[in-house]
């Protein structure tokens, strides 16, 4: 979480967008499971900062019954999901839901023009 929380820091000294980050619950996140969170994260930040036209990206995080849970929430313009898949845009998008397969996680991604995007991932993280 500790490069997670650089990242953000770095963010906010050089963007429009106003990035807050919320932990609930501290989570130890295993080394092989922290580098694709981490680039998850850095592609939603940068999806927000480079399309949105958000001025307030919320990202938080917590745990819960061996499991990672990351909500992320704008109040950008939003955006039609399916065009975005079908486009040469929708890359990150795919990049995303590759890595959560990759973590045997579940990301949804809900957003409409005007409304916003939020995106939610859950990844389970149980060390046993």
């Amino acid at each position: 979480m500790e490069a997670i929380r650089e990242f953000i820091n770095q963010m906010n000294t050089k963007q429009s967008v106003s990035i807050q980050l919320f932990i609930v619950k501290e989570i130890v996140i295993p080394r092989e499971k922290e580098i694709h969170i981490f680039r998850m994260i850095q592609e939603i930040v940068h999806n927000t900062i480079k399309h949105s036209g958000a001025s307030i990206l919320q990202i938080g995080f917590s745990e819960e019954g061996g499991h990672l849970l990351c909500l992320t929430k704008d109040d950008g313009k939003g955006f039609d999901r399916e065009k975005a898949l079908a486009g040469s845009h929708g890359l990150g998008l795919r990049s995303l839901e590759s890595r959560c397969e990759i973590l045997n996680g579940v990301l949804t991604l809900d957003s409409a023009p005007g409304e916003g995007t939020n995106y939610f991932i859950k990844i389970p993280i149980n060390l046993g």
